[in-house]
């Protein structure tokens, strides 16, 4: 084989360790598909020795495991949001760097409307009285209506659209905030464009869908909090980092809000005494939203595309560090 390209293993239940398609893939450019099994960067740099490229999903790649792989030509991966690869290291080693933007959106927007559903409808709640032996029907107030209410969107991107297409089902009023969408596009998805603030103000369920940078580290912390409804709910299926959630702890037990859905964390898997655990009116899941046996099959495949054609030396389809090439 000419090149070796390391793959981190995430779902210990899916047969990561033949990694059929991967292989299928990179075998065609010549290339051995190394499959490690790493949770930190001191272990990813310590497996990536010789490596011409490596596919991950979550373990950060940094400056260091760039160190340790001199000939690396390629990094993909195998997920939307890409802050766990140092960008900045990478180009300045000439390294392109790919994600997968397209692979999951519906099953996350699915996931979405089913936090604001176990949210809004207390069904987790419910669900735990009735499995400890409670018949207790006095959990139901206060419930509104979920139709006619207003849904606000925090980056209206590939997700957050699929969202807005679902809350049209549940006759919700939509709006959204994004700096980088122009009117024009929200429209057609018949969506009010609206500052942050104004959202904030104006909604019944906030639903984060922002990709974690320096500019939306801890977009929603106590300021905003105070902006919302003390009815209001609010959800991230986003990125963990964009809600300070020590902030949104001390909101939901204050009643400035009224509860939370979360999937994504600023630490995962979430720490023992985070303080969003045991909340009666939160709901999480362990960044649970971007899986169905398709999805995983479709970011795999794609991962593994996108290094071979930076092996062939083609331009990957999704350059996060677009600066290496002019063209």
């Amino acid at each position: 084989m000419q090149f070796r390209v390391v793959r981190t293993t995430v779902f210990p239940h899916a047969p990561e360790s033949m990694l059929p398609e991967e292989r299928r893939i990179l075998g065609e450019v010549g290339a051995e598909v190394v499959p490690v099994t790493c949770k930190t960067s001191a272990e990813l740099a310590g497996a990536v020795h010789g490596a011409n490229a490596v596919i991950v999903s979550n373990v950060p790649v940094t400056a260091d495991v760039m160190a340790a792989m001199p000939e690396c030509r390629a990094i993909a991966t195998a997920s939307i949001g890409f802050d766990h690869i140092d960008l900045a290291a990478a180009t300045a080693r000439g390294i392109p760097v790919a994600n997968v933007p397209d692979f999951c959106a519906r099953e996350v927007a699915n996931h979405t409307m089913g936090l604001l559903l176990a949210c809004a409808r207390k069904i987790v709640r419910l669900n735990n009285a009735l499995q400890a032996g409670r018949w207790d029907r006095t959990i139901f107030p206060p419930m509104s209506p979920i139709y006619g209410e207003t849904l606000g969107l925090i980056s209206f991107g590939r997700i957050a659209r699929q969202v807005a297409l679902r809350a049209r089902s549940f006759e919700l009023s939509v709006l959204a905030y994004d700096p980088y969408v122009d009117a024009a596009t929200a429209a057609e998805f018949g969506v009010e464009l609206v500052a942050l603030d104004e959202l904030l103000r104006r909604s019944d369920f906030v639903s984060v869908h922002a990709p974690r940078t320096a500019a939306t580290h801890h977009l929603l912390s106590s300021r905003e909090f105070a902006m919302m409804k003390p009815t209001a709910m609010i959800f991230n299926t986003g990125r963990g980092g964009v809600i300070d959630e020590p902030a949104l702890a001390q909101a939901l037990q204050e009643g400035e809000i009224a509860g939370a859905g979360i999937d994504v964390f600023e630490q995962e898997p979430i720490a023992a005494d985070n303080p969003l655990l045991g909340m009666e009116n939160v709901v999480l899941t362990p960044h649970a939203g971007g899986y169905s046996e398709e999805s995983i099959r479709t970011v795999r495949r794609h991962a593994a595309e996108e290094v071979a054609r930076i092996l062939r030396g083609e331009r990957p389809h999704n350059l996060v560090n677009s600066d290496l090439y002019s063209g």
